[in-house]
């Protein structure tokens, strides 16, 4: 908990060993899909009209949908495994070595037992994931790009980052009438640090009008620009700068410090309505 005493609610991120979980259940989740469909893989992945995945920032996704490309390569066909091959002699990989990253579950535990978190079970993979992007550049990675700019405007949003990558790629694509170029698109959620969902779907036929009622850009409407300063204000102290007035109806009043008794409330955090702004916002 923090000094205050409001209880520390956010997820602690340790560099690489965060990385090596989220790309593990992503690449487990999508074998998993592939293992369930009939199909080619790379196919599959090539027809997509997009992909959502959970996104704590830009270039997560772009690497577990990489990954996921590399592993699709591994188990296709037999020109798919030659085209594996030769990305491997390009990175200097032993092809069979990264085809044991991509296939095998790394031991996780182990990492944490030896406090090795640094340690990158996917460094032959990833080799190879270099070498693709040299190859291919962003073609590979198409499918990715329906709503991902205006993703850029907001930060991790945690088990909303899925919701509102697809919120994001449909308000996007309203404004083009070829966004999707296909109605497959994959999903990919992941939560908890262990754990993931690769889920086929597909675009109905009247989704414009649904997507109508998203308006992205509104939900970002009155949005305040933080200094340096003033972040370290709000999240160390919860204090938030004098000069800057919050604009929604709800904001944090105050963190409950009752430790004993029968209604104990240490670290819960109170919000405050603003009555005058809801009136106003009732009247416009």
């Amino acid at each position: 908990q923090r000094h205050h005493g409001q209880l520390r609610d956010f997820p602690v991120f340790n560099g690489r060993y965060s990385t090596t979980c989220y790309l593990d259940a992503t690449l487990n989740a999508v074998r998993d899909m592939f293992n369930r469909r009939i199909g080619h893989p790379i196919g599959y992945l090539q027809g997509l009209g997009a992909t959502f995945m959970h996104r704590p920032y830009r270039k997560m996704p772009e690497d577990g949908f990489g990954m996921t490309w590399l592993m699709a390569l591994a188990t296709g066909s037999f020109e798919d495994r030659q085209h594996f091959a030769q990305l491997a002699e390009k990175a200097g990989v032993d092809p069979e070595v990264a085809i044991a990253e991509l296939s095998d579950l790394p031991d996780l535990d182990a990492l944490v037992a030896r406090r090795e978190l640094d340690e990158n079970p996917f460094a032959h993979a990833g080799r190879l994931l270099k070498v693709l992007r040299s190859e291919h550049g962003s073609s590979f990675t198409r499918s990715l790009n329906l709503g991902s700019e205006l993703m850029m405007n907001i930060g991790n949003l945690y088990t909303a980052a899925l919701p509102a990558w697809i919120a994001a790629g449909f308000d996007e694509a309203l404004d083009d009438h070829e966004a999707f170029g296909s109605s497959s698109v994959l999903l990919i959620g992941y939560g908890s640090g262990d754990a993931s969902e690769a889920i086929p779907a597909q675009v109905v036929v009247h989704w414009r009008e649904a997507a109508k009622k998203i308006r992205f850009d509104e939900a970002l409407t009155g949005a305040m620009d933080l200094s340096q300063a003033d972040y370290e204000s709000l999240h160390d102290r919860g204090e938030l700068p004098g000069d800057l007035r919050a604009t929604s109806l709800f904001e944090l009043d105050h963190v409950g410090t009752a430790k004993t008794g029968p209604f104990q409330d240490f670290g819960v955090e109170y919000y405050a309505m603003h009555a005058e702004r809801i009136g106003a916002e009732a009247a416009s």
